[in-house]
């Protein structure tokens, strides 16, 4: 009963966290800490005596965190941000859905279904995260030698997991998502683009080569059109 609980009570307390904190404008470290808290937490009742074996998962479910709160800070519209932190509640709790149905499973260091799920959790995030740095670097001179370090080392730890859905193993292909990631990010630095655009462009190639590394491109048109489509409604946004 208390695992159930934790699918509709973590989305809750992690979108409580969001509103307070724009609603408030205070308390960023405490927020992020509470939140943090509460996604481990959620983690050791969904995965019990499984939770160590994992380590990896709850890493990247905080970094995916950490980069929708710092997105959410771009946005300039009031109203978008709250009900986009209204749909980021709805993931979380789709996300704890399949991951306790997998780690209900029998088979659980085997199964990977729940990876279904999370790749595209992994590729929106890294999104948010690109295209939040890019902007520090833009308007708060951030280093960008910092952000291109960030960049590939998200690109590390989420392309270590997502890489797991094919046979093989999974640390010299992370390496190289992260190196290639890292060159493509420092080279579209340079474009005349705005954070978005710049953001887009360099999840779309994460995505090029990891889904390569997978052998499933034929989905790229679906998170090309997603991609797009966020754009624009953010743009439009920003805009009003």
């Amino acid at each position: 009963m208390t695992r159930y609980l934790v699918i509709f009570i973590n989305p809750l307390l992690l979108l409580s966290a969001f509103w307070f904190f724009f609603y408030s404008r205070t308390g960023f470290w405490w927020v992020l800490g509470f939140s943090l808290i509460v996604i481990l937490l959620s983690g050791q009742i969904i995965a019990r005596h499984y939770f160590f074996s994992f380590k990896n998962l709850w890493l990247n479910l905080s970094l995916a965190y950490l980069s929708q709160l710092l997105f959410l800070l771009l946005l300039s519209s009031v109203a978008l941000r709250y009900w986009l932190a209204l749909i980021f509640a709805f993931l979380w709790l789709v996300l704890w859905w399949f991951l306790k149905k997998h780690f209900d499973s029998r088979r659980v260091m085997e199964n990977r279904e729940y990876l279904s799920f999370n790749k595209f959790f992994y590729y929106l995030s890294f999104w948010f995260l690109s295209v939040a740095f890019y902007s520090f670097v833009f308007f708060l001179n951030f280093s960008i030698f910092n952000a291109l370090l960030i960049f590939s080392l998200a690109a590390f730890f989420w392309a270590r997991e997502i890489i797991k859905l094919r046979e093989g193993g999974v640390l010299l292909p992370a390496l190289f998502t992260s190196f290639l990631l890292l060159q493509a990010a420092s080279a579209i630095y340079l474009l005349p683009l705005s954070f978005y655009v710049l953001g887009t462009t360099l999840t779309i190639f994460m995505f090029f080569i990891l889904e390569s590394l997978l052998g499933r491109l034929s989905l790229f048109r679906w998170y090309l059109g997603l991609f797009l489509l966020s754009f624009i409604v953010l743009l439009v946004s920003s805009i009003f």
